[in-house]
């Protein structure tokens, strides 16, 4: 239950963060992709499920109170499917390594940007992706791999104490449960 408030936090705080100080984290006009980041880093260090409902959440709030691309639900539909493939990573490889989670996420905002070109642009006719990744994608894909090596950290170790808190609600419960039998 902890672990569900926790994450409910970090979506709020994460999208406030992003959305209303966009300015003030840009360098050149390129920001980081929070949410990118979180719902990567939550697919990398809970799994597949955890990964899918925080990118539907990010993704559908991104696009309800923004709707960058004009069809509510795209976003969302691109961070499940990123949280999920993230979450594929997480029964592969140990979570206390920093290089994986960082790579994934610069990948994962690559396939974002490019897919949202192809939605929001291409569709349209504006067919200069060259100068679309020169200015936008490279950059923001860069920035984000920067940050999300401080944001992965603050996860996991958030994380690691969740876990230490739910195991020792266990161990109490169970003990409750024998003190009771006998």
């Amino acid at each position: 239950m902890l672990r569900n408030i926790v994450t409910i936090f970090y979506i709020f705080l994460l999208f406030i963060v992003q959305t209303t100080f966009n300015k003030a984290i840009s360098i050149g006009n390129i920001s980081p992709n929070l949410m990118i980041i979180l719902v990567c880093c939550t697919g990398f260090i809970r799994g597949k499920k955890a990964g899918m409902l925080v990118g539907v959440i990010s993704g559908l709030l991104i696009d309800i109170f923004y709707g960058y691309s004009g069809i509510i639900g795209m976003t969302g539909l691109i961070y499940m499917y990123i949280g999920y493939v993230n979450g594929l990573f997480n029964e592969i490889f140990y979570t206390d390594d920093i290089c994986i989670p960082v790579i994934l996420t610069m990948i994962s905002n690559l396939i974002y940007n490019f897919l949202y070109y192809c939605i929001t642009f291409l569709l349209r006719g504006q067919l200069n992706i060259p100068v679309y990744f020169e200015t936008i994608m490279f950059p923001e894909m860069i920035y984000t791999g920067c940050v999300t090596v401080f944001l992965f950290r603050f996860m996991k170790v958030v994380s690691m104490l969740l876990e230490k808190y739910e195991k020792r609600g266990e161990e109490e419960l169970v003990k409750g449960d024998l003190g009771n039998n006998n």
